[in-house]
């Protein structure tokens, strides 16, 4: 009696689909790497060399490192300065944001864009002139 013998199939493993996906993680993983790279950037606050003098009808607006923002001398509340400012623009029609060099630029661009959208005719940023401090 003769049996039938089986012919013996040597497996096939098809790798370009692993390839396919190592290579989609690699460029995920580079773009990961710069992405957390681009949010560590420096940015370096400009010096002046223009002179000139400080206008004194114009409303003033300290913005320290943190805390309080302080117009006219005077502490409010971020979320209040909105409100402080069109409250005082029937008397000033300019406004001078004197901000901390270690101050938040989102503080500095926060109240700019709030004192222009109630309508002050200019608003400005005072600088410091190298070796001098600001008036």
């Amino acid at each position: 009696m003769e049996f039938e013998t089986r012919q013996r199939v040597t497996p096939n493993i098809n790798l370009s689909a692993l390839i396919d996906v190592a290579f989609i993680l690699v460029i995920f993983i580079v773009l990961i790497a710069n992405f957390n790279r681009i949010g560590e950037l420096d940015v370096a606050l400009p010096e002046s060399d223009a002179e000139g003098e400080v206008d004194p009808k114009a409303l003033m607006i300290s913005i320290p490192t943190q805390g309080a923002v302080k117009i006219q001398d005077k502490l409010i509340p971020l979320e209040q300065v909105r409100t402080e400012l069109s409250r005082l623009q029937v008397r000033f029609d300019k406004v001078l944001i004197m901000a901390d060099q270690e101050a938040s630029v989102q503080r500095a661009v926060q109240i700019l864009s709030d004192a222009q959208a109630i309508g002050f005719k200019s608003v400005s940023i005072a600088t410091e002139n190298a070796g001098q401090a600001v008036p």
